[in-house]
């Protein structure tokens, strides 16, 4: 499968960067924040500002700086209390991976009002009832959690979603712990279906041996490729359980994925995003068809497709919009 890659910008380094070792820089921080676990482990208080914020009230995020110094990855944060966080990031030899997905995730910690769970759960709620009052009883509606919840909020959301008849949950609950899905699945007769951030037959696992969902959804760009996802398919067909492959990779991901579901069969749908287009400044095409609602195998070597790559570098990147957000009870930011 095809990647797109983006330079990076080199973070700003400190002041004696060639004199600058580890333990230098990290006593001058104070205090190691442990940035990838997502917890402060400590902190070093700023000199006093006018408008620091009373004792009691929870703080906010200002600003998130990445430091690149020597071999190491540091990272600086702010807060509008006047508190001075640092983290280290390093790892042994992919500083610039861990730069570039700072630089991602880094607008979704500046402080802004997130959304809680109960929030999440009654947006979701409004917006099934309006679209089934929209649409009508014929049309299948996915309720999508993109893994958002915690079990006891996904039961709640089913429990609630239940009148508005969904063909399925997608992601109910996070994907860090399978078992947690047993919980879900004993409370609520809803079809479910979950595994498009999951990376081999081995992570589907779980979910197929103890029949967790209804549905699987491995993405031919995130499982391994097509081999792996017709493994995945195979393991599931013991359990009598069906594919519904997750694709959201472009049009060259959604040629893999229809040639990965006709070779397959037990899926019952495709996600298909890039369909029916005739546009002729598309770097990859031609885009599959789908007639009466079943997709039409593409013709041609390979995949089908070919690739412009003249006309693919000549095309800006377009960095993606930032997504919706979700915060724990304690602040700290989840996936929306």
């Amino acid at each position: 499968m095809m990647t797109r890659t983006t330079g990076h910008e080199q973070a700003p380094a400190l002041a004696n960067e060639a004199g600058t070792s580890r333990r230098r820089f990290m006593k001058m921080a104070g205090a190691t924040l442990l940035w990838l676990a997502g917890r402060s482990a400590g902190a070093q208080e700023a000199p006093a500002l006018s408008s620091a914020k009373p004792k009691g009230l929870r703080m906010k995020i200002t600003k998130v700086e990445p430091i690149l110094t020597g071999s190491d990855v540091f990272l600086k944060i702010e807060t509008d209390a006047g508190i001075v966080g640092y983290g280290d990031g390093t790892t042994q030899f992919l500083p610039c991976a861990v730069e570039g997905t700072l630089k991602d995730v880094i607008p979704y910690l500046i402080g802004e009002d997130l959304h809680s769970h109960k929030l999440a759960v009654q947006q979701q709620i409004e917006y099934l009832a309006a679209i089934r009052k929209a649409v009508g009883d014929k049309i299948d509606l996915i309720l999508e959690c993109h893994g958002r919840y915690d079990p006891v909020w996904a039961l709640e959301l089913a429990r609630r979603a239940e009148p508005y008849r969904p063909f399925l949950i997608e992601d109910p609950i996070r994907h860090e712990n399978p078992q947690a899905m047993a919980q879900v699945r004993a409370g609520t007769r809803l079809p479910l279906a979950t595994g498009e951030r999951f990376h081999s037959k081995w992570d589907f696992r779980e979910m197929i041996v103890n029949s967790y969902v209804d549905y699987l959804r491995p993405d031919v760009c995130h499982c391994g490729g097509l081999t792996e996802m017709r493994k995945i398919a195979a393991f599931a067909e013991v359990f009598y359980l069906n594919l519904i492959p997750h694709n959201n990779a472009g049009p060259l991901g959604t040629a893999a994925t229809l040639h990965a579901a006709l070779a397959i069969p037990n899926v019952d749908l495709i996600e298909a995003p890039w369909v029916n287009s005739d546009a002729k400044t598309d770097v990859v095409g031609p885009y599959p068809r789908v007639v009466d609602g079943y997709a039409l195998p593409l013709e041609g070597p390979g995949l089908g497709v070919t690739c412009d790559e003249k006309l693919a570098r000549s095309k800006p990147f377009r960095k993606p919009g930032l997504q919706p957000r979700l915060n724990d009870p304690d602040g700290s930011v989840r996936d929306f």
